[in-house]
């Protein structure tokens, strides 16, 4: 089996697994984690509550640990993930991971590396940045407001996976875990097989670890998912607008606000060429058709529209984007197409026809239109816009579209000093993450997500006066 070409790998595993001994004893010594409703339609409400209980008790001996500890042994793990493709297990489970989502195998792959990596380079920082210093999770440490402040974990967080990428959920999770409090991870169908095998991977790497994670599945809207909301200390959720009111009202109603409900809601995102851009080159086209291929533009970070300045600019930058895009599908080819997407992207393609222009790329649409014309159907289906007036004419264009998304992120090609000025102008519409292209769909672990300080909000504060 050919392997793609997944970027910058990390280190050996920090440790065997299993090095460090389970002080609750061997009865949850290399047992595997609770997965629940592998093979049925609903997680049955009993097990989901015996789950919850268990991972709560291991929990208690995961977080006696030193945080340092739990850091060491997320990271050391993050590092046997990092190549895919290193081995025939994890080729195993990559296509079982493909086969739930629909997303091609080496793309899966790419997402597992990013992800991955991001865990290794960032989750000490992110813990750092989002609690002001680590010793606040055993301690009572000094910090900038002048008295001794300390966190505590909750007990146990229920993690909502969202069902287009199957990975995105990963980071979230591991750095609850690494807060030291136990996950309970709902997963959709198309994202089970993801979060079967972070559990299990978790578990085979260091069983304490993995016996502090269980997995469900069930139908989305059934009282299953109150349940969940009775069971857990807060609630990290993504997915669409109804997911998230639904367990945002869940969690309102059940504990009146009580517990920290994060909720990533949907959005979109775009990438911009800006006049001090220049011309286009291959190396940021190449960047621009990465950030499209990953995920198949299914993610909210995924750039669903090109916007160029100046109407004799366009051409160049749509017709280069095409044949990027050829170039990136040999190593990110694109996975399945649903029918009702293919059947939009061929009414949008006669639609870009009649008033524009389509450049044809490998499993992918490049789309020159002068004017929006509606929803994108993703799956590498790009339009290109026009607009004028640098930053603010972008804003204006971008606002007044007859529908007007949340946005969240653009990839500006140029300099810091452009993005900065981009950043200024697109901040009312929202966006809160400016980055120059080819990075837009693999952000740092310490990115704010929505724009907020999320892992703060799964925290206690005790202020020492």
């Amino acid at each position: 089996m050919q392997r793609a070409d997944l970027g910058p790998r990390a280190p050996a595993a920090l440790h065997a697994p299993g090095r460090y001994a389970d002080p609750a004893g061997p009865s949850s010594r290399g047992s595997p984690p609770r997965l629940l409703a592998a093979d049925r339609g609903d997680a049955d409400v009993t097990d989901l509550r015996e789950a919850a209980a268990h991972a709560r008790r291991c929990a208690q001996a995961w977080s006696a640990r030193p945080v340092e500890e739990r850091v060491y042994l997320l990271t050391g793990w993050a590092a046997t993930w990092i190549n895919p493709l290193a081995s025939s297990d994890r080729i195993d489970a990559v296509h079982e991971i493909a086969q739930g989502c629909g997303l091609s195998v080496p793309n899966v792959a790419w997402g597992i590396t990013t992800t991955c990596d991001a865990a290794l380079s960032g989750l000490e920082t992110l813990l750092t940045a989002s609690l002001g210093d680590l010793r606040r999770l055993g301690d009572y440490p000094t910090g900038a407001e002048g008295f001794p402040v300390r966190a505590l974990p909750i007990a146990l967080c229920g993690h909502v996976w969202a069902s287009t990428l199957p990975t995105s959920g990963w980071i979230p999770a591991l750095a609850s875990l690494a807060l030291g409090s136990a996950v309970l991870i709902k997963a959709p169908r198309p994202a089970l097989a993801a979060a079967e095998h972070l559990a299990a991977s978790l578990a085979e790497f260091d069983p304490l670890l993995g016996q502090a994670v269980a997995v469900s599945s069930w139908t989305g809207g059934s009282a299953t998912d109150a349940e969940l909301v009775e069971l857990c200390d807060g609630i990290v959720v993504s997915g669409g607008r109804q997911a998230v009111d639904r367990y945002a009202a869940l969690s309102l109603a059940r504990h009146r606000g009580a517990i920290p409900c994060v909720a990533f809601g949907p959005g979109e995102s775009l990438a911009v060429a800006p006049v001090d851009a220049g011309e286009p080159d291959l190396d940021t086209l190449d960047a621009l058709a990465l950030d499209v291929a990953a995920y198949d533009q299914l993610g909210c970070l995924s750039p669903t529209a090109l916007w160029v300045e100046g109407a004799e600019r366009v051409e160049p930058w749509a017709a280069g984007l095409a044949s990027a895009l050829d170039r990136v599908a040999l190593e990110l080819p694109r996975g399945e197409v649903p029918d009702d997407a293919a059947a939009a992207i061929m009414q949008r393609r006669g639609a870009a026809e009649f008033v524009g222009r389509v450049f044809e790329a490998a499993d992918a649409l490049v789309l020159l239109e002068p004017e929006p014309i509606g929803d994108t159907p993703r799956y590498r289906t790009v339009p290109v816009h026009t607009y004028d007036g640098g930053p603010t004419g972008l804003r204006d264009a971008l606002m007044a579209r007859p529908r007007r998304p949340r946005l969240l992120s653009a990839a500006v090609a140029g300099g810091l000093d452009t993005r900065q000025r981009y950043a200024d102008a697109l901040l009312p519409l929202g966006v809160h993450r400016i980055c120059s292209p080819g990075i837009q769909q693999s952000p740092p672990a310490t990115w704010h997500h929505d724009g907020m300080n999320w892992l703060a909000q799964l925290v206690r504060f005790v202020d020492l006066g």
